[in-house]
């Protein structure tokens, strides 16, 4: 039998009322929710921080390379030894060289941003706990990442990491 809302003296079906989640898995959600979202904002730090990488090193490609050599050349001024370093090497090997080093950096910024990003993103859903671990270990990466560098990501990471380590929240992952 299916029910007819226009039916004369039909009851309207019940409303409908969320079912509560068991209390661990409350739990686990409030605890997770801060880290999460802390993973969140260093991952969109991150993501400003690669496109920062991405323009210079974009500019270095448009550079000639007689002009890039110049400009580390002036770069190193105040270091002898690595300015003598630099007017060994000829200026077409320097820039092939700087060039694959930060298009290589720029390219394992972006694969940890866009875990960071994710691993965050899926724990406010407690969701794939690998993705979350793999998250706050790239957060916490330094020199790799923009705060990892400041210790931003790094405090980040390991408070995301002593949370994902709780027993609680892992069974939560599962379940």
């Amino acid at each position: 039998m299916s029910y007819d809302p226009y039916a004369a003296g039909s009851d309207l079906p019940p409303e409908y009322e969320p079912v509560e989640q068991p209390g661990a898995y409350s739990q686990a959600r409030k605890r997770v929710q801060a880290p999460a979202i802390a993973l969140i904002v260093v991952g969109i730090l991150n993501v400003l921080w690669v496109g920062w990488t991405f323009f210079n090193v974009g500019m270095m490609t448009l550079t000639p390379a007689n002009e890039f050599h110049q400009r580390m050349l002036d770069l190193y001024q105040s270091f002898p030894q690595m300015q003598a370093e630099v007017s060994k090497r000829p200026p077409d090997e320097l820039k092939a060289q700087s060039l694959f080093i930060g298009w290589a950096w720029v390219a394992l910024g972006l694969l940890s941003t866009m875990l960071t990003l994710a691993g965050g993103i899926r724990m406010l859903s407690l969701k794939n706990y690998a993705l979350g671990i793999a998250g706050a270990i790239c957060a916490s990466l330094p020199c790799l990442t923009c705060g990892g560098c400041c210790l931003f990501g790094e405090i980040i990471g390991i408070w995301t990491l002593i949370v994902l380590m709780n027993p609680e929240v892992r069974a939560a992952f599962q379940g």
